[in-house]
């Protein structure tokens, strides 16, 4: 029998007005919100917020099992507006029920309106992370299309006959001529051509590691190569059977990757799909991606994945949300009766997309004395950003050294990221454009050059407008 790992991901959002906290308080309740884990039979996970015997506040993680269980989690919690943040690893959970978390505050400072802990008379909790426990299970074999059952690969791929040489980070793969030729149309033109690397019975392969051509290779001899496998290795082998036109490889890794997927390695595994010129993969993956978000499950590095792909993702699924009419983590909110720079400042924070607008709004949003028009102060900060990022994209790509870069580098990582915000920029200053236009022609509120000195800006006016933009 062996112990495999398994690894759950979970996510809760918790809305919660101020008047149900306290009366759940009152009446010595402790306010739950519970879900259960579909991965996990018998087990169910949940946020509680706690009056303890110290007059403060605990927010806490709970699971909790029909029988006990020993379990391992990381993972963060999240309280908005208040923008508090407590990341908690490698907490141990071996009981029917378990609670781990952190102190907010105290009773008082909670409820205190001057401590921001609630908006509009509401507050928000998430919680997310990993959960990892140990199964036992019988070793099987995955895929059974990647085992070879021939012993002759072996034999010949232990001979000292070869007559190719790959070289790889320095080593050298040998080979025979006829077995990658009859396996990669690739390799075989390489072999036919009559250039550099068929009269010198070598080539060099600076896009793949020596491990993985060394595995790979074997493949082509016939030999099994699933008990080396593993999902990194796999997205390796892909790109790898892509780029040489091994065909029957390409299919089988397929088959492998999707069997392995999760939510936290499928962006990851997307990626590689793309990349890798995999249709059928790509799309398994974009289906089981819109499921996890329909059903709320967290999935991990999803705005890692390719830009076009992450657009396409959000469309498809903000379109699912408004044709099924469910009420969701994304639905559109009503605007608040009194907007603030502190309510615009608190929406940024809740959107990780425009977290990294934060630090180039508060300045306008704090220090307008000078400003009259806010809402084309906006636009302005956007298009100026939108500009520097343009900039900073073409640089990071001036620094990658050869176009086989990996694509999860941190470069190519900072690439995507940069894309990415630079694709919120232009879009909220379309937005913001658009509101001034239907300024014009409808109240007339916002200033331009023809209103007189003496004119007073109605800066509530403005601030709704703004946050009518983010809100979406």
């Amino acid at each position: 029998m062996n112990s495999t790992k398994i690894e759950i991901p979970f996510f809760i959002r918790w809305k919660l007005s101020k008047e149900e906290i306290q009366s759940q308080f009152d009446k010595g309740v402790n306010p739950c919100e519970i879900k259960n884990l579909t991965e996990l039979r018998n087990v169910s996970y949940g946020a509680v917020l706690i009056h303890n015997e110290e007059n403060e506040i605990f927010v806490a993680l709970i699971f909790l099992t029909k029988q006990p269980r020993i379990m391992n989690s990381s993972f963060k919690i999240s309280v908005i507006p208040s923008n508090n943040f407590y990341e908690l690893k490698d907490k141990v959970f071996e009981e029917s029920y378990v609670r781990w978390g952190s102190v907010l505050c105290s009773y008082e400072k909670f409820f205190d309106p001057t401590n921001n802990y609630f908006m509009d008379g509401y507050i928000y909790i998430t919680m997310e992370g990993i959960l990892s426990f140990e199964k036992k299970e019988q070793q099987i074999c995955d895929n059974p299309k990647i085992k070879s059952s021939k012993n002759l690969g072996e034999l010949l791929y232990n001979l000292d006959d070869k007559d190719f040489d790959i070289f790889v980070d320095g080593k050298i793969v040998k080979v025979h001529k006829s077995v990658i030729s009859g396996k990669s149309p690739v390799f075989d033109r390489m072999i036919q051509s009559g250039f550099k690397e068929s009269k010198e019975s070598k080539v060099a392969i600076i896009d793949f590691d020596y491990e993985s051509v060394e595995i790979a290779i074997k493949y082509l001899y016939g030999i099994s190569i699933i008990e080396k496998l593993n999902v990194s290795l796999a997205i390796k082998f892909l790109q790898f059977s892509d780029k040489y036109d091994i065909s029957d490889l390409h299919n089988s890794l397929e088959i492998y990757l999707l069997n392995k997927k999760s939510p936290l390695n499928i962006c990851e595994i997307l990626n590689a799909s793309i990349t890798s010129n995999s249709i059928k993969l790509r799309e398994h993956c974009f289906d089981f991606i819109l499921k996890c978000l329909k059903e709320s499950i967290f999935i991990k590095d999803l705005a890692n994945v390719e830009i076009e792909m992450y657009q396409r993702i959000n469309k498809e699924f903000l379109y699912a949300v408004c044709t099924n009419g469910d009420e969701h983590f994304f639905k559109k909110v009503e605007i608040p009766s009194t907007v603030t720079a502190y309510t615009i400042m608190s929406l940024l924070k809740r959107n990780p997309e425009y977290n990294f607008l934060i630090s180039l709004t508060r300045p306008l949003l704090t220090q307008r004395r000078n400003v009259r028009n806010l809402v084309a102060e906006f636009e302005a900060v956007l298009l100026r950003h939108a500009d520097l990022l343009k900039r900073q994209i073409k640089h990071l790509k001036s620094q990658i050294p050869n176009p086989y870069t990996p694509k999860y580098s941190p470069t190519k990582k900072q690439i995507n990221e940069s894309i990415i915000n630079l694709y919120v920029c232009n879009e909220k200053a379309k937005e913001f454009e658009a509101i001034i236009l239907r300024d014009k022609v409808t109240s007339q509120k916002l200033p331009d050059d023809s209103f007189e000195n003496g004119f007073l800006p109605d800066m509530d006016y403005q601030l709704r407008l703004i946050y009518e933009i983010f809100m979406n």
